[in-house]
């Protein structure tokens, strides 16, 4: 992880989705709400506590002792939320499941409300 924040911070996370042509907000907020930021900030943040409060550097770092901690604090970045970390971990070949937006969807419309998949309902 320290290799992707010195290479975001050289030039910092606006320019470098610009260098990708990728200005996507995250979806914690719209780039246009006071305060938006690209998803390259927040990849930057993710990368920065992995490695701050995860004490991951690299791959070799997430174990199967550790990954659900690791999506924690992935969870714990705005806009990274329950989808993004199941497909991190996944990517690293732990077991899981990325919920799809259409199943979601189709779901959604037969029950009449959102699935809590990963979220703690309300009190």
């Amino acid at each position: 992880m320290r290799a992707l924040v010195r290479e975001i911070d050289l030039v910092g996370p606006e320019q470098r989705a610009d260098e990708f042509g990728n200005r996507q907000a995250s979806p914690s907020r719209p780039m246009t709400a006071p305060g938006g930021r690209t998803k390259a900030a927040a990849v930057l943040q993710a990368a920065r506590s992995l490695g701050a409060d995860a004490a991951v550097d690299g791959v070799d770092d997430v174990n199967i002792g550790n990954v659900a901690y690791v999506q924690r604090v992935l969870r714990s970045v705005p806009g990274i939320g329950y989808a993004t970390s199941s497909y991190f971990a996944m990517l690293l070949d732990y077991p899981g499941l990325k919920p799809d937006r259409m199943i979601h969807g189709f779901v959604r419309r037969a029950l009449g409300h959102a699935l809590m998949i990963g979220k703690r309902p309300s009190s």
